[in-house]
């Protein structure tokens, strides 16, 4: 026999629950206000790896130390030149960040430490040019940072921390797709990409 009454306390839990799952499967309004993504995510055919402003705090401080002592290893990358080479260094450890040795044509080899890198995933190192190396370290699934570093003068030229955005392209297709928020501006704004940009 069913209950004569609902319990109040029961129904509201239940709204609360509808209303939780609701917002989790609809893009944050505060992050869309900020502009936080160069192109809407609506737009996007298929998730993609972006750079994020407002993650500093992540942005990781990295110092190419000169060590005596130090031996490539093994399997090393030359640039394109054959000038230089660099050699990637996983510890025994997984508590311990891998590092890459650089030669450099100097007396000592630069040893440049990867903090946070997740250790399921390998950096992807990459010359750029005969001097610039590319680094990308996956600190996670989908969260990272670039770093380009130039050999010769043995400094950062850039860092930048980036996300896959696979999590972000589902909540925007679908949360634009519901029906409360068709009308709303992000869900209406303008697609362009290559097939309609004239």
């Amino acid at each position: 026999m069913a209950p004569k009454f609902i319990d109040k306390n029961l129904l509201f839990l239940f709204w609360m629950l509808i209303v939780l799952g609701h917002l989790l499967a609809t893009p944050a309004l505060a992050e869309i206000q900020e502009g936080q993504y160069y192109t809407n995510p609506k737009c996007w055919n298929e998730p993609r790896i972006y750079h994020q402003l407002g993650l500093e705090g992540f942005k990781p401080v990295l110092k190419p130390l000169q060590e005596k002592g130090l031996k490539l290893p093994e399997d090393l990358t030359y640039s394109p030149n054959k000038a230089y080479t660099y050699g990637i260094v996983k510890p025994a450890e997984t508590d311990q960040n891998p590092f890459l040795l650089i030669f450099n044509e100097r007396t000592d080899l630069i040893k440049l430490e990867l903090p946070g890198s997740n250790p399921s995933y390998n950096p992807d190192i990459k010359w750029i040019n005969e001097k610039t190396l590319f680094i990308r370290v996956w600190t996670g699934k989908i969260t990272g940072y670039d770093v380009i570093f130039d050999v010769e003068e043995e400094k950062i030229l850039s860092k930048d921390t980036f996300i896959y955005g696979s999590i972000t392209f589902d909540q925007w297709q679908k949360g634009c797709q519901k029906a409360d928020f068709k009308k709303v501006d992000f869900c209406q704004e303008r697609c362009i990409d290559i097939e309609n940009f004239q």
